[in-house]
């Protein structure tokens, strides 16, 4: 299902596609490392879904729970496009 939800997402929203993979890059670039993080009191972002994506999959799956860390990392490893962090 989540990869019809990908196709659809892809072929209708072809800017924040684009928008989505040029912020993931950047963020990548600019992440610092895990041991930086902790010394400055960072937060790092494991995971972002895009905005219409996030909302489909809440109406789609609505007793999935997105933000749960174990969601996150399946999700992360099933489909690295939502894979915010260098290093899981």
């Amino acid at each position: 299902m989540m990869k019809v939800l990908i196709a659809v997402w892809e072929d209708l929203y072809p800017l924040e596609v684009k928008a989505h993979f040029a912020d993931r890059t950047e963020y990548q670039n600019n992440e610092l490392t895990i041991n930086q993080q902790v010394h400055q009191h960072t937060g790092r972002s494991l995971i972002s879904y895009p905005e219409h994506i996030f909302k489909f999959m809440k109406k789609i799956f609505p007793n999935f729970k997105l933000g749960d860390r174990k969601n996150i990392m399946k999700l992360a490893r099933k489909y690295p496009m939502f894979q915010m962090a260098n290093q899981l």
